[in-house]
């Protein structure tokens, strides 16, 4: 695997354990609940500076005012420039855990920001979701993980990653379909969308999963 991934991805790691255990970001979520960090962090598959967190909590999802105590406990904390709410338990779909949401976004630096995303969900949910990353995890070797990471570092870029495509294709496209490289990719990516139902891929509510990696030079890894 390219060294150059490989220390992107371990220097990614140190600096999301930094801002869970450094900045106490992980001792706040679970005076709340639960806590689960997944995706490429967990995955080990860390291309930018995106960090995903599952929060099975201790109070209702139906009731949100706790999560917005939540919210103002974690502003606080990371003084971010922007965040994002969202009630997916009302209107749940599109591909989107059933459940709330906050979307972090904030500097470490000039020249290094982040986006987290917090998703309160229930046990079931939270086990539905966790069930795809093992999925994922038994496949992983060697050559897999560097097609993946590859891709991922070619693609995470676009205007339309992680609204109507995202990680999950990027898994699916090499684990399942045998791809192998960004140009067999898209092409894979053009035949799966053709396939599918009617609004699905391009749903709107996807965009609260929008990388702020692409937003401007300055936010790049």
């Amino acid at each position: 695997m390219s060294s150059t991934l490989l220390e992107t991805a371990s220097s990614l790691r140190e600096e999301a354990t930094r801002i869970l255990d450094g900045r106490g970001l992980r001792s706040t979520l679970e005076s709340f609940g639960r806590l689960v960090v997944h995706g490429s962090h967990a995955l080990d598959l860390m291309v930018w500076r995106d960090l995903d967190l599952y929060l099975v909590p201790m109070a209702s999802l139906h009731d949100p005012r706790w999560f917005f105590e939540l919210g103002s406990r974690v502003a606080n904390l990371l003084k971010p420039f922007r965040m994002s709410f969202r009630d997916e338990t009302r209107l749940p779909g599109g591909g989107l855990p059933k459940g709330l949401y906050w979307g972090v976004y904030f500097s470490e630096c000039a020249t290094a920001s982040w986006k987290i995303d917090i998703w309160a969900v229930d046990g079931v949910e939270s086990s539905r979701l966790l069930g795809y990353q093992s999925w994922v995890a038994e496949r992983l070797n060697p050559e897999s993980r560097q097609k993946i990471m590859e891709i991922k570092a070619a693609v995470h870029l676009h205007p339309e990653y992680r609204r109507s495509f995202g990680a999950k294709e990027v898994y699916d496209a090499v684990l399942t379909g045998g791809i192998s490289g960004t140009d067999a990719f898209w092409d894979h990516l053009g035949k799966v969308r053709i396939m599918q139902p009617k609004g699905v891929a391009g749903d709107p509510r996807r965009e609260v999963h929008a990388s702020s990696a692409y937003q401007s030079e300055g936010e790049k890894q």
